[in-house]
């Protein structure tokens, strides 16, 4: 060992070997949390766009009826002669 060497090569490939192990599992688990905050957003939009479907399910008799008096109205005004 040179003067000035504090650890051997064997023991720095250990010491290098269990940084990047501990590296890669801070990594691992910084990604872990942001997919599991995506999926929940993901969720989240999922239930909105489910609710926004809803609503509109339950507004379309309004749609069909508004559609059909202004159709039978078109109708009348230009089959029907005063």
């Amino acid at each position: 060992m040179k003067s000035g060497e504090r650890f051997s090569n064997g023991r720095r490939d250990v010491l290098i070997r269990g940084a990047n192990i501990i590296a890669v599992g801070a990594i691992i688990y910084i990604l872990y949390k942001a997919a599991k905050e995506l999926w929940e957003a993901a969720v989240a939009v999922f239930g909105a766009f489910v609710s926004l479907l809803s609503a509109f399910v339950s507004v379309l008799p309004y749609i069909i009826a508004a559609g059909l008096i202004a159709f039978g109205t078109g109708w009348l005004i230009h089959n029907v002669n005063f």
